[in-house]
């Protein structure tokens, strides 16, 4: 990262977070992901700093170790992504910033507002002291149909992904049917097609932002609030289009309609 950022001029922000899928499949464990968090922020911030540091944390140790050139800086910016309650609370306490996760209900935006704020509390900051990002999955197009199709299918996958570990859902304000629940429970092979076509509206609507610009730019400004002052968004192209088009659309057409709803520049 401090030789990104030095080949970026002073650029560079480093995104940390306690990983969603695979260790298990890898045989890699991930034990005390807060604590790992922590420790990590520590050791990293010691070292941009041109440290020699040795420390035997519940995660992290490390003997002696220091970078071998300093860092043109020395704090680069860290940022948490999470849909996760305490890794928000964290971020707020140790973080330069915060990507929510998929996080685009009104209400859900409010809890982690307030999990942030309660961190940086502990730490005698302030919520104005953490850059707070939307981090949304993102397909727009004039063919609202298939971009909404498309993000469904990622709403679907992200809930095999994530089962049975599904409390960010409540923090959201939705729920998903009995059905859905138990055909994911079963890990049958090609589930994420027949939950793409279970997910309720108000699980689609409040997690991925899809459709006409119109429409993304409306999910956008009701996310938005006191408080969130980025929005960084991850593109998902509708099939042989490319990501393009997308990202043309969100700039040129979504982003003014954003500005226009709130009031002030996006």
């Amino acid at each position: 990262m401090a030789t990104l950022d030095e080949v970026s001029d002073g650029r560079a922000i480093l995104g940390l977070g306690v990983g969603g899928t695979s260790f298990r499949e890898l045989g890699i464990s991930a034990p005390l992901p807060l604590a790992a968090l922590r420790e990590s922020v520590d050791v990293i911030r010691r070292l941009l700093r041109g440290e020699e540091v040795s420390v035997e944390g519940k995660v992290v140790s490390l003997k002696g170790g220091r970078l071998q050139f300093m860092p043109i800086r020395e704090r680069i910016p860290i940022y948490f992504a999470t849909h996760g309650a305490q890794v928000a609370r964290l971020a707020g306490e140790i973080a330069d910033g915060v990507l929510l996760g998929n996080i685009l209900s009104p209400s859900g935006v409010d809890f982690y507002l307030e999990q942030v704020r309660a961190g940086a509390a502990k730490a005698g900051r302030t919520l104005d002291s953490v850059s707070i990002s939307l981090r949304p999955e993102v397909c727009v197009s004039e063919d609202e149909a298939a971009a909404l199709a498309v993000m469904r299918r990622r709403a679907a996958l992200r809930l095999v992904w994530t089962h049975p570990h599904w409390e960010y859902l409540e923090h959201l304000g939705v729920s998903v049917p009995p059905a859905l629940t138990e055909l994911v429970a079963r890990k049958q092979p090609g589930v994420t097609d027949r939950v793409a076509t279970l997910i309720p509206d108000s699980v689609v609507a409040a997690t991925v932002a899809a459709g006409h610009p119109e429409r993304v730019a409306s999910q956008l400004a009701e996310a938005i609030r006191p408080g969130v002052n980025r929005i960084t968004i991850r593109v998902h192209e509708i099939p042989g289009a490319g990501i393009a088009p997308v990202l043309r659309t969100f700039m040129e057409d979504v982003m003014p309609l954003v500005e226009k709803r709130i009031g002030q520049p996006a």
